[in-house]
């Protein structure tokens, strides 16, 4: 017997069928390679879609806000702090020696007197007979809040 049997010639031209459909499936079309969708932040699809009808004017506002922003970011705000680092940190010593400066606390001694006399004697009276005294705002505001300081701490 010489020559392929009918299943053989059968498999052989499935075969040669099912490569050539796959040749043809390696070819790209037009639109291919297909990448994953880009991301875009919403002020770049702000800017985008302000600018698609291409007028000047809108042009001239996207160039003005892109050189400001790179203005703003890149020389105002490190010389803001620059700024503020020089002035309230570094010392006028010699050689710029940085140091602590020390702390300065905004109650004068007359007013930590009264505030300790308040303390002391507040628990003494009932809530009831400090509000029914005849005092401005600032007390009954101050008043409660320096009794129930002293109540939790001081006993």
């Amino acid at each position: 017997m010489t020559g392929y049997t009918a299943d053989e010639k059968l498999r052989l031209q499935q075969l040669r069928e099912l490569r050539r459909r796959w040749l043809k499936d390696q070819e790209l079309s037009p639109r291919e390679p297909l990448g994953p969708p880009q991301r875009v932040w919403p002020m770049e699809r702000f800017w985008n879609k302000f600018l698609q009808d291409q007028a000047p004017w809108k042009n001239v506002i996207y160039k003005t806000y892109r050189h400001s922003f790179l203005a703003f970011t890149h020389i105002l705000i490190p010389a803001w702090i620059i700024h503020y680092y020089l002035k309230y940190h570094v010392t006028t010593k010699p050689y710029a020696i940085v140091e602590r400066k020390p702390r300065i606390f905004p109650v004068s001694l007359k007013m930590s007197l009264i505030f300790l006399l308040l303390i002391i004697f507040l628990p003494l009276f009932p809530p009831q007979v400090i509000i029914s005294l005849k005092c401005s705002f600032s007390l009954l505001v101050l008043v409660p809040a320096l009794y129930i300081f002293s109540v939790l701490f001081c006993f």
